[in-house]
């Protein structure tokens, strides 16, 4: 996690339409909007593939934010085998 061993393209230059508002929650650290919507998000909105080929949990340990991982982890929702566009799981990140 937050290893930085590769480096994809920042979705920082992606406009915020293109993204989902879980991903960029998680990709930013905001920890207060990743657990407000781990209350209602569904299973394929958690493990969505963002236009830049990775999802939400991808984000959150790539950019190491700890304590996002690990609420996402908490739910039964996550799919930790989910590989980004590079091969990567979110725990190779």
């Amino acid at each position: 996690m937050g290893n930085n061993v590769h480096k994809p393209p920042s979705t920082r230059d992606l406009p915020a339409s293109n993204l989902s508002d879980f991903y960029v929650a998680c990709r930013n650290g905001a920890v207060d909007m990743v657990q407000n919507h781990l209350k209602t998000i569904r299973i394929e909105d958690m493990n969505r593939l963002e236009p830049n080929g990775s999802t939400a949990l991808h984000a959150a340990s790539y950019n190491g934010h700890t304590t996002i991982v690990q609420e996402i982890l908490k739910t039964d929702k996550a799919i930790r085998s989910t590989r980004n566009r590079f091969g990567f799981t979110a725990s190779d990140e």
